[in-house]
């Protein structure tokens, strides 16, 4: 584990505010270091784009000529600079690189640059870097007069950001020029916000008295409206789901022609709810098509959970009457030939999928992983994704290479190092998954595109820009400390990425520290003292669209080339909530494994419902189980066979003694069926554990009523266990139950859980298994409780016995049943039954000798005794029962050694 010092900072929202505590992968650089860092600090918009390979040919970048509209730091002469991204597009190879920042042509803001050592594209004098990448980009939402990065979000660019900016990097603000696009518009630039109408800034709110980039304009009578749009959740990026993928906006005034600035709006998801949006312009290949009235969208991959917009060609904006949300999204490309086309996985490595391999080069300030405790922490992480949504990605060994190239098929899992051939990973990023993609020519619509490989790249202190903290695990960071962040949660969310998943929004809860719900596994947002190590539906649900077979056609650019192949999942048991809530008997035992459990925010407790009080937690791993009383009495679990899964999770121990780190939490609601997700009643009984024992200190519940069981791992823990349930409130059941056959009699005993006066218990016998009579009733409670019972009468052959016991209600359970076998040595039948004055046995017997018949009544007493000869043919010996009082008699057959052979109920009348 280390421990590395956090720079690290929480803003407010006053005039500006912070959209999240903490980004996913990210941690937050202050606008002071941004400011400190940069050579220049420009505002500009994209007005032009070109991808390229390094000289090495092991990655591909992208100049975006930058056109300057102001000056905030530095000089330049220039009326445009060139800004380097990782990442783009040459002919039918594509590189990604997750967390680091990508621009598109019309994106406008404000840039943090320092100088960059590769060459130029656009015959500029230098190339920049952007400074922390994704943060040190404020991208501005000219609809709202808004700007934002990861953690920051500026509501008024002239009054609160250009005043920041000239203030902290103190020079006046220099222009450049005032974009044409920003000139007085004919109709208002306008946007609902909130469900309000908000207007832009006036001219005279530029601090400096500069010109305005905004302007007023009279109010259009005419405006864009939504009224409904399908379905209510997409999948954004997975364009072979057009089912699932197309959005369908009806409405009205979207106008038949559209043109200017006509636009889909998408809150972006790799920003968050709020920042600036990402927009898809009406000749964008997304949009399928656009009238007055509909416009059919894909949804693209940066589309986020939450509300989106229509922008109309003069710019007035419509706001959607309700969130989109976005179940999950499949990294995707826009390509100028094939227009877009989701990622696809493929069998790379001739096994179904692809290798991994561990760096192990000490070189250039590199990290043997192979030695490394991160090795067991990735191990722990690409498992949960291989037994979660079958994942076929597997261990090769390790490897010294230390270059950055996901497209030489070796798929490398290594800290930063100076040997990548890749600058020191930007401040504030905490891993990058680098995937690669190809696609064949010929086909363009048939063709698919596909991964390559891929590479992950994990902070290292000393060498990459910034610092920050990791704790490897299994142990949470809250065993450790507030400001280090989970390397486990990181790596499950990049081989996220990896599997061509791409971000959501679905965030963490608010609250203080060990009281907040971590958002999703690939919600762009994580905090510090997280830890999120399990899949949510989201991730699994999208992992497994992403790993599933699709019948794809790539062409013939990778003879042979096939998708992956799936392995094997593994489903927990209980990890839904059930349809129905059965009587449970006393000591049910039922295993749970928290192990493989999944999360649901559409199932699952809100944060704030598992602990009685409000009182918040993480929801991370849950099971479910449904029981009803049989009446009012006490409910008491017993904890067996618990494990955690690493073992060492069992012993964390906590920073905060009022913050538990490892084990289980239980809640019991009642509920008379399973509530909707985040609208749970407060729980009846709250309860944790970490090991074996029985949770006894639960309130009595109410007879004839449902509850329902919902446990949850304490700080993400990982554990299988069983729970036995038991209680004067349940069905009682019998839990040992045996029986012996002894030479003149068959021996049954029982154990049963708490009874009550008002059940009735029974023994039952039957010959066949199928038909059983009732033999004896148990009345007094203590025999209900334990008791044994003689039968002088069993069967020759077969005699099977089993226990009921019966409610008031009706209800029945039954033991386990119980054979006790009598070696049959003779096949006897008697008639007729009932008999009047003669009973007729009928004896076939392979050994010839004396047998002894016995009449005795149902107290036991003999009424009647007969002894006879048989040969070794069949035989028929009469009993005279005239003058015998009629009633149910039992007749025994003994052989010559006084050994039963037989026993039958008679009837006589």
């Amino acid at each position: 584990m280390k421990k590395i010092a956090v720079l690290s900072g929480v803003f407010v929202w006053g005039l500006f505010s912070s959209l999240c505590s903490f980004s996913q992968f990210l941690y937050q650089v202050s606008l002071e270091e941004k400011i400190s860092q940069s050579s220049l600090i420009v505002e500009g918009k994209v007005v032009a784009q070109k991808s390229f390979w390094n000289d090495q040919r092991t990655m591909i970048y992208t100049s975006n000529q930058v056109e300057v509209y102001k000056i905030f730091k530095g000089e330049t002469q220039k009326q445009f600079v060139e800004v380097v991204t990782v990442g783009g597009l040459v002919g039918d190879q594509y590189i990604e690189a997750s967390h680091l920042l990508t621009l598109k042509k019309e994106d406008m803001g404000i840039f943090f640059c320092k100088n960059d050592k590769l060459r130029t594209v656009f015959s500029s004098d230098k190339l920049y870097d952007i400074y922390a990448s994704s943060q040190g980009f404020l991208k501005y939402d000219r609809d709202s007069g808004t700007a934002s990065a990861p953690f920051v979000a500026y509501r008024d660019i002239q009054q609160v950001l250009y005043r920041e900016l000239r203030q902290k990097a103190g020079k006046m603000i220099e222009i450049k020029k005032i974009p044409a696009i920003l000139k007085p518009l004919p109709m208002p630039v306008r946007k609902v916000v909130d469900n309000q109408l908000k207007t832009l800034p006036s001219n005279d709110s530029l601090p400096d008295n500069s010109p305005s980039d905004y302007a007023n304009a009279p109010m259009r009578v005419l405006a864009p409206v939504i009224s409904s749009f399908s379905p209510a959740t997409v999948t954004a990026g997975a364009y072979l789901d057009p089912t699932n993928n197309v959005l369908t906006i009806s409405g009205a005034g979207f106008g038949d022609t559209p043109g200017g600035s006509a636009a889909i709006l998408f809150d972006d998801a790799d920003n968050g709810a709020g920042g600036t949006p990402f927009v898809v312009a009406y000749n964008d290949p997304y949009i399928i098509s656009w009238s007055d009235t509909e416009i059919r969208v894909r949804t693209p991959t940066k589309a986020g959970t939450g509300s989106f917009s229509v922008r109309d060609n003069d710019g007035v904006v419509a706001a959607s009457p309700s969130n989109l949300t976005v179940a999950y999204s499949i990294l995707s490309i826009t390509h100028p030939s094939f227009g877009v086309k989701q990622l696809n996985l493929i069998n790379a490595n001739g096994s179904g999928g692809y290798s991994i391999l561990y760096s192990n080069n000490t070189a250039n300030s590199g990290i043997n992983l192979m030695t490394h405790p991160a090795k067991e922490t990735f191990q722990r992480a690409l498992a949960t994704w291989q037994e979660g949504a079958g994942a076929n990605i597997i261990e090769a060994g390790e490897d010294p290479l230390q270059i950055i190239n996901p497209s030489d098929n070796k798929n490398m899992v290594m800290f930063d190092n100076s040997g990548t051939g890749l600058p020191p990973l930007p401040a504030g990023v905490l891993a990058v998954c680098y995937s690669a993609m190809g696609i064949c020519s010929g086909d363009m619509v048939a063709n698919q595109a596909f991964k390559t490989g891929f590479d992950i790249l994990i902070r290292n202190l000393g060498y990459s820009t910034g610092s920050t903290a990791f704790t490897t695990g299994p142990c949470p960071p809250l065993s450790y400390s507030l400001t280090e962040v989970d390397l486990e949660s990181i790596l499950l969310h990049e081989l996220g990425h990896a599997l061509n998943l791409g971000h959501i929004i679905d965030g963490p809860s608010p609250g203080p520290t060990g009281r907040r719900n971590p958002g999703k596994v690939m919600h762009y947002s994580f905090a510090y003292t997280f830890k999120r190590t399990s899949l949510d539906y989201s991730a699994k649900q999208g992992g497994a669209y992403s790993i599933m077979p699709k019948g794809n056609t790539y062409g013939s650019c990778m003879p042979g080339l096939s998708e992956m192949t799936p392995v094997a999942t593994i489903t927990a048991p209980h990890d839904e909530c059930p349809i129905v809530f059965p009587s449970t008997p006393s000591f049910t035992t039922e295993a749970f494994d928290l192990v493989h459990a999944t999360s649901n925010k559409f199932v699952d407790p809100g944060y704030a419902q598992m602990i009685p009080g409000a009182t918040g937690t993480s929801i991370t791993n849950t099971a479910y189980y449904a029981l009803r009383t049989d009446h009012t009495g006490s409910l008491s679990i017993q904890v067996t066979d618990y494990a955690t899964v690493p073992a060492a999770q069992a012993s964390c121990t906590p920073l905060d003694a009022d913050i538990p780190v490892t084990g289980v939490e239980l809640s019991l609601y009642e509920a008379s069926a399973c509530p909707a997700g985040g609208a749970f009643p407060e729980a009846v009984a709250y309860a944790r554990f970490q090991g074996d024992g029985i949770i006894s200190s639960l309130p009595p519940l109410m007879a004839n009523t449902n509850y329902l069981l919902v446990l949850d791992g304490i700080e993400n823990t990982k554990a299988t266990f069983n729970l036995i349930f038991s209680g004067s409130a349940l069905l009682p059941t019998v839990h040992d139950f045996d029986g012996r056959a002894l030479p003149d009699k068959n021996y049954v005993w029982w154990r049963s859980g708490p009874s009550d006066a008002l059940y009735a218990m029974y023994l039952e016998r039957s010959a066949d298994a199928v038909n059983y009579e009732r033999i004896l009733s148990i009345t007094e409670e203590s025999r209900q409780k334990e008791g044994d019972y003689e039968d002088r009468h069993p069967f020759a052959g077969n005699n099977y016995y089993r226990l009921a016991i019966t409610s008031l209600g009706g209800k029945i359970q039954y033991s386990k049943i119980v054979l006790l076998n009598r070696k049959k040595t003779h096949t006897i039948n008697v008639y007729p039954n009932p008999a009047g004055s003669v009973l007729n046995i009928f004896l076939a017997n392979e050994n010839p000798g004396t047998y002894l018949a016995t009449l005795t009544n149902a107290l036991g007493q003999s009424v009647l005794t007969k002894t006879f000869s048989a040969g070794a043919s069949s035989h028929i010996e009469q009993l005279p029962v005239k003058g015998i009082a009629p009633g149910i008699y039992y007749l025994t057959l003994f052989d010559q050694q006084r050994k039963t052979t037989r026993s039958t109920t008679v009837w006589l009348q």
